[in-house]
């Protein structure tokens, strides 16, 4: 595994970050990994040696960025995944341009620190994560800071209290790997005994959320301690004159930055670690001084929780005041006992904090994104995602997952988030259907351009209509940063105009047509669902790759033992009432199968736009008391429908490939159904079912009239029919469908 490690500081530079990135590469390299660093220098220009490359600091910061960010595109071919424990936005960026996974771990919020550093906020660190800033300059680094962690493969946390913050930055997995500790060799001796002096020691920046000035005044009132500062900063003059102001020069010392095992060798020298920091992820140093048998005195902020056990291995101030600190220290003075017990409690769990468990999550992590970081597929479709979603919809995401990084784009009620491992992006459906419909086609596809990633990604239009307006989004971008647009082809497009919803979308066909062609012609890949939209796709000249697939459907409940079918003459169709489902034309001809067969009956299960009109053309027809209309069902119950009818229905004048016809002939029934679109494809005339013309109202009802007067032949056509699908899985075979869609996805 090759890896570019991005840290803001890197040794010769001191602190946390620093060690951590040192630590990390050094793991690497001893596991046989190779590792360039890419980090900041004071120096004025850049530096760069055969494993470390160092960008000044003092260049501008958009300099900065777009150097990092070139830096990696063009060094693209010496590494395989970016690891950025800093430079989060250099490192997305450049990874993008790159085209390779990049995991950046948080340590803290860059928004809310440069904006107190720039004094663009007042907050304290967890009010600025609710706080809607007036400032551009402020929210442009929120929604940069956002977008970096969204745009990642994946995110790393130190702490549980950080992942529940960083989860607020962007709907995503966050994962945490708590920091560990490279003690050398020679520090590792178990610690002494508490001596006469005691030392409360402070490791970190001098800025003022440490509030360094608590620990001063609480030193000055805890006199048989003292205090020893280690760190740089802005904060130092103030600090100093707070010493001189409670008078404790003498027992106040500020050492200033010191290299990593110095600080390690005063660690074992103290008697407790002292912090009364506002605002903390994780900080290393407390790590460190687990890791070195020492006790921490410190407020519960952050993840400090997560490390300290008040009474155990420290102490947390809850109210953090110098004369609460005061107190605890003089508390380890007067009985010295407390101390030997709380530096025992630290050792104890000093070997939960060693790094080697800390590079082996990380080296674990970075294996997985490289090996199975899945293709995204950014499925767009005008259908509904109820809240919660459906049982059938939990299982073909479920399917999705083992394949995929799904993003499903629908309408329901409106949300955005995480749902079954899915992130679902849902808008309120807009009335009237028209209108909403036309705003969802202009609108939803640059939705899906934003969920991309650009490479190793697509955006998967459930219709031509969604593709036309996807290609237009992503012609936007520059080529090698374009998702792919993946058209669905599930039937004949220009049905769409004529046989759905209402008349008026005659009007637009024509121009609906000629944008669907267009979109099908255009698209990088096509699914169709068997020959007939293979055929479709073929004629209007479209020659790139094409890929089968089934639509999803659970089948266990119709592969359940056969029932025998009813002894009395029922009919069942199930499906929309819209126009291009034939509904009328089965209506017409029911009338003269009820006049050759009184006792006939039809049970219509589902619902649309034709229902008045249906329910006016049954009564002038005479024909209420012979069918039964149901409206919709769950979908555990159709299952039921058909076992209480001895054959289905289904007269289409369009249809890709009804799974409807699937289910019903599952269920051991012949199939009654019009010859068109993929019907053929499943419904074999004579054997399994008949086919009759569409539109044909006369030839409809013989092929009914005749399938009810012979039971014996429809019961050996169901039974061929049952033996037809036993072979066929349409879970598998989506599955199958998906799989293949991933690969050419991840092949780009």
């Amino acid at each position: 595994m090759r890896v570019a490690l991005l840290t803001g500081i890197f040794p010769p530079d001191v602190g946390g970050p620093a060690t951590h990135a040192s630590d990390l590469a050094a793991a690497f390299e001893a596991a046989g990994h190779r590792v360039h660093v890419v980090a900041a220098t004071d120096k004025p220009d850049l530096v760069s040696t055969a494993d470390v490359t160092r960008f000044p600091r003092r260049w501008s910061w958009p300099r900065r960025q777009a150097a990092i960010a070139l830096w990696l595109r063009r060094h693209r071919r010496d590494y395989d995944v970016v690891y950025a424990t800093g430079l989060h936005l250099a490192a997305t960026l450049g990874g993008r341009l790159a085209r390779r996974p990049v995991v950046v771990k948080i340590v803290g919020d860059p928004a809310w620190e440069r904006g107190r550093r720039l004094e663009l906020t007042g907050s304290d660190f967890e009010g600025f994560q609710e706080e809607s800033s007036r400032s551009p300059r402020l929210r442009l680094m929120q929604k940069t800071r956002d977008w970096t962690v969204g745009s990642a493969a994946a995110v790393v946390v130190p702490s549980e209290y950080l992942k529940g913050i960083v989860s607020g930055w962007a709907d995503r997995e966050i994962r945490v790997i708590h920091n560990g500790v490279v003690l050398p060799p020679e520090l590792r001796a178990a610690p002494e005994a508490p001596g006469e002096e005691r030392v409360a020691l402070y490791v970190g920046r001098l800025v003022p959320h440490k509030r360094i000035d608590i620990l001063i005044e609480a030193i000055a009132a805890a006199p048989g301690f003292r205090l020893q500062i280690v760190g740089e900063g802005p904060d130092l003059d103030r600090l100093e004159t707070c010493v001189a102001d409670q008078d404790v020069e003498d027992r106040v010392e500020f050492l200033g930055a010191l290299d990593h095992d110095e600080v390690m060798k005063r660690m074992l020298g103290a008697d407790v670690l002292v912090s009364a920091s506002a605002y903390e992820g994780l900080p290393h140093v407390a790590i460190e001084a687990m890791a070195c048998g020492l006790p921490v005195i410190t407020t519960p902020v952050g993840g400090m929780v997560e490390v300290v056990v008040d009474g155990d291995n420290g102490r947390l101030i809850h109210d953090a005041t110098p004369q609460s600190f005061a107190t605890a220290l003089r508390e380890l003075i007067e009985a010295p006992e407390r101390l030997v017990a709380l530096r025992n409690g630290a050792a104890a769990r000093s070997t939960d904090w060693r790094f080697e468990a800390t590079a082996s999550k990380v080296e674990e992590l970075l294996q997985l994104v490289l090996g199975t970081t899945k293709p995204r597929a950014v499925f767009l479709a005008k259908t509904s995602l109820p809240r919660p979603l459906r049982p059938d919809q939990v299982d073909k995401i479920a399917i999705l997952r083992r394949h995929l990084d799904p993003v499903l784009i629908g309408v329901g009620p409106p949300r955005r988030g995480w749902e079954e491992g899915a992130h679902v992006v849902v808008s309120r459906p807009l009335r009237p259907a028209a209108l909403g419909g036309v705003l969802f086609y202009l609108r939803a596809p640059w939705t899906a351009l934003r969920y991309s990633r650009g490479y190793r990604s697509a955006i998967v239009c459930q219709s031509p209509l969604e593709g036309a307006g996807a290609i237009i989004a992503t012609r936007l971008r520059r080529r090698r940063h374009r998702p792919a647009v993946i058209v669905e082809v599930h039937g004949d497009w220009r049905t769409a105009g004529r046989l759905y919803g209402h008349p008026s979308r005659k009007l637009v066909a024509p121009v609906a047509d000629a944008v669907s062609a267009w979109a099908v012609r255009r698209a990088d890949l096509v699914r169709v669902i068997g020959d007939y939209t293979q055929n479709l796709v073929n004629e209007i000249g479209y020659g790139g790759p094409v890929i089968r697939y089934t639509a999803f459907s659970d089948f266990s409940t119709f592969m359940r033992p056969v029932v025998d079918p009813p002894d009395s003459p029922r009919v069942a169709f199930v499906g929309v009432l819209e126009p291009y489902k034939g509904i009328d034309v089965l209506i017409e001809a029911w009338a003269e199968v009820v006049r050759r067969i009184p006792g006939a009956r039809l049970t219509v299960v589902g619902d649309g736009p034709m229902r008045p009109r249906l329910e006016k053309r049954i009564g002038e027809l005479g024909i209420s008391e012979s069918v039964d209309l149901r409206g919709r069902i769950p979908r555990a119950e159709i299952a039921d429908v058909f076992d209480s009818a001895a054959a289905a229905v289904l007269p289409s004048r369009s249809e890709g490939l009804g799974l409807v016809v699937l289910e019903a002939m599952a269920r051991a029934r012949p199939v009654v159904a019009s010859n068109v679109g993929g019907i053929p494809e499943m419904v074999e005339h004579e054997r399994t079912g008949l086919l009759v013309p569409p539109h044909d109202e006369k030839g409809l009802a013989a092929a009914l009239i005749r399938t009810l007067e012979d039971p014996t032949r429809a019961r050996e056509m169901g039974a061929l029919a049952r033996d037809a699908v036993t072979t066929r899985d349409p879970a598998r075979d989506f599955a199958e469908g998906v799989r293949a869609m991933a690969t050419w996805i991840g092949s780009r």
